[in-house]
């Protein structure tokens, strides 16, 4: 059991909303950045073969 009144809670989500407020724009360009070099990533894997299953040789 909490020992938060509803005007610790209150307080809390004001605190935190504000943070959001600050830190959200950069959060954002961050996760568009992980976006980005994920789907490049993507792209050399698929360009060089890496992690593909093994060729069979010809027998």
């Amino acid at each position: 059991m909490s020992g938060w009144t509803g005007a610790d809670e209150a307080e809390y989500r004001r605190v935190l909303d504000g943070l959001l407020a600050i830190a959200g724009p950069d959060l954002d360009r961050l996760r568009r950045r992980i976006g980005r070099q994920e789907a490049a990533v993507a792209a050399l894997r698929r360009k060089y073969g890496v992690n593909e299953p093994p060729q069979s040789l010809p027998c």
